[in-house]
């Protein structure tokens, strides 16, 4: 079963998230994380994240409080054991200054959230697809 971990902050867009996957996300299992700052040690299987799923893909909202989505983004990069883990932006933002720095910085993919839970529905479908079913997505390095 092929895993997803969601950064996200806001509760209500985590539920319209979490409920789209149960709709269109089938084999997959959905985490979740309201906060940046805890990311790296749920990657590294820190205290007290040792039991949790290595992900087989990042949902990454911009904008986290206490750390913001991009240097998050920026930090799971310079782990070179995280190279091959695929990380899409997920943000409200379509500021082409927001999307070309998350693809310097390293991201796979950069959404826009749906307006719609129907088009949430439709996104989710499609990078399940692509990101997780298909040969074309590598799969992440474990550690």
């Amino acid at each position: 079963m092929k895993h997803v971990l969601l950064v996200e902050d806001s509760a209500a867009q985590s539920r319209l998230i979490e409920e789209a996957f149960k709709v269109e996300g089938a084999g997959c299992t959905l985490d979740l994380a309201d906060d940046g700052g805890k990311v790296l040690d749920y990657l590294k299987r820190k205290p007290p994240f040792e039991k949790k799923t290595f992900p087989d893909l990042i949902l990454l909202d911009l904008h986290l409080p206490p750390m913001g989505g991009e240097a998050l983004l920026k930090m799971i990069r310079e782990e070179n054991s995280f190279e091959a883990l695929p990380v899409l932006v997920l943000s409200n933002s379509d500021y082409v200054e927001n999307v070309s720095r998350c693809y310097q910085l390293g991201a796979n993919c950069y959404l826009i959230k749906p307006s719609s839970f129907r088009d949430l529905c439709g996104m989710v479908r499609g990078l399940r697809k692509f990101w997780l079913d298909s040969k074309r997505a590598g799969n992440p390095v474990r550690v």
